[in-house]
């Protein structure tokens, strides 16, 4: 008989104790509770930088990007600037290697280092500067990234010898690298999850679009006007999206990691 006095009772228990812990879990998620695997007390939620605003720790954060979809569009496109300036730069080489070579007395081999060393130096930058972005956050990441990148390409003009163009080259490589994660490390932070993969689309397209229209617009550039040309229009795009990026997009109010910045 005690047995079926406890069992019922044992049952509602078990019953309510699930509940709470799934109306917990639910509430972590939407920043109305402690969130799972955190210290009680402290609560998160992820950004919604074109909605309401984000709540870390308790406090309110002030919203920096309004519900404007000008301002989205234009986060959006600097984003998407960014992006296709960093990838025209490992082709946009490749067509013009022939008039390098005869203006400034090269032969083939050593021109194949102007593609070859854009690329690993953007692969090396991308690896250290990931987690640093993590670190300082990623809008001074795109910040650096796009400055440099409008220096090194506009430094491509006054590039009068082999040697002073691969370093150029190495320059750019530094500042694509910066922008290749960073750029689509921003949209997950920024971003509300079912608004993500849309931007994601928007900003990654920058990729086949700088790869595409690289090739013959560095040559027809190239052959009227030089070889050095391609890279100054280059740098007047990347200037615009460093404006874009100064004045329109914002940090998204995410929690910034506070470990060393390692890449393993």
């Amino acid at each position: 008989g005690s047995a079926a006095i406890r069992g019922p009772r044992h049952h509602r228990r078990v019953g309510a104790d699930g509940e709470r812990s799934a109306a917990e879990g639910a509430a972590a998620l939407d920043g109305r509770g402690p969130a799972l695997g955190r210290e009680a007390g402290s609560r998160w939620a992820p950004p919604e930088p074109f909605g309401g605003p984000a709540v870390f720790d308790g406090h309110l954060l002030q919203q920096t990007l309004p519900t404007s979809p000008i301002r989205t569009t234009a986060t959006l496109f600097a984003l998407w600037l960014l992006v296709f300036t960093a990838a025209s730069q490992t082709i946009i080489v490749t067509p013009i290697l022939p008039l390098i070579g005869e203006e400034l007395g090269v032969g083939t081999g050593p021109l194949g280092l102007l593609v070859s060393v854009y690329s690993w130096v953007l692969a090396f930058a991308a690896l250290v500067m990931g987690p640093i972005s993590d670190r300082i956050g990623r809008r001074r990441v795109l910040l650096f990234g796009s400055g440099a990148l409008v220096v090194a390409l506009a430094l491509h003009g006054l590039a009068d010898s082999f040697d002073v163009l691969l370093g150029m080259r190495v320059l750019a490589g530094a500042g694509g690298g910066m922008l290749s994660g960073a750029a689509v490390s921003y949209v997950g932070d920024a971003f509300p999850y079912e608004r993500r993969g849309w931007a994601t689309g928007w900003v990654m397209s920058g990729v086949p679009f700088g790869l595409v229209i690289g090739i013959p617009m560095g040559r027809a550039v190239a052959v009227a006007f030089g070889f050095r040309m391609p890279f100054v229009i280059f740098s007047a795009v990347m200037a615009v999206a460093f404006v874009l990026i100064l004045t329109v997009v914002p940090q998204p109010n995410v929690r910034l990691s506070d470990k060393r910045p390692t890449v393993l």
